[in-house]
């Protein structure tokens, strides 16, 4: 990547684990050290609209088999990049998207669906520069998730959760940044904005 592009930067974590509060955090903190910065998050609203995809994610049905719920998110991964990550890169915005193929990676292991058909179809994802992966005892992050409204979906259990997290965690690259998320917000705030711009 030349160094008139921007960074690429993920944030990765299970439900409950304090990811968007963070990505949020480091966007403002990041613009505030002047950079431009642009905070998006995978999947997308196209994927989400799916009628198959809306229909599990509401009760965890749908007609299509997990194989091509992923193909469906892969797409829209693909698309995303070439459509909204790419160009702002290339303009010098750094990036930050909630959630990548390492969430994919998680919960589609768990859904049933074969991953090896789910790595080959993000073999062409955008690498990122920067990754930071949230963990958290799932006990606590279904917690948290049952604070927000004190509902929770059929995958917001922690013996779920502690499976998908597990998956990341195997996956998540040596070069990236992993952090404790019960850490005080602050202190996990700083150790990334260190990180990122470091």
């Amino acid at each position: 990547m030349m160094d008139n592009q921007g960074r690429f930067i993920i944030v990765e974590g299970i439900d409950g684990s304090g990811k968007d509060t963070q990505a949020e955090l480091l966007a403002e903190s990041m613009e505030q050290h002047g950079h431009k910065v642009l905070l998006t998050g995978s999947p997308t609203k196209w994927y989400r609209e799916q009628p198959a995809v809306a229909s599990f994610i509401k009760n965890g049905k749908t007609r299509l088999g997990q194989n091509t719920l992923a193909a469906l998110g892969a797409a829209d991964r693909m698309m995303q990049i070439d459509q909204e990550i790419l160009p702002a890169i290339r303009r010098g915005v750094d990036v930050i998207c909630v959630r990548y193929v390492y969430s994919a990676y998680g919960y589609f292991q768990k859904r049933g669906a074969d991953i090896r058909y789910v790595e080959a179809l993000n073999s062409l994802t955008l690498v990122p520069t920067h990754g930071l992966l949230l963990t958290l005892n799932p006990q606590d992050a279904v917690g948290r998730v049952k604070g927000r409204d004190g509902n929770v979906s059929f995958e917001e259990r922690a013996d779920y959760l502690a499976d998908v997290q597990a998956e990341m965690v195997r996956r998540w690259p040596s070069n990236y940044l992993s952090i404790n998320a019960s850490l005080p917000r602050e202190e996990i705030a700083k150790v990334m904005l260190n990180y990122v711009l470091a």
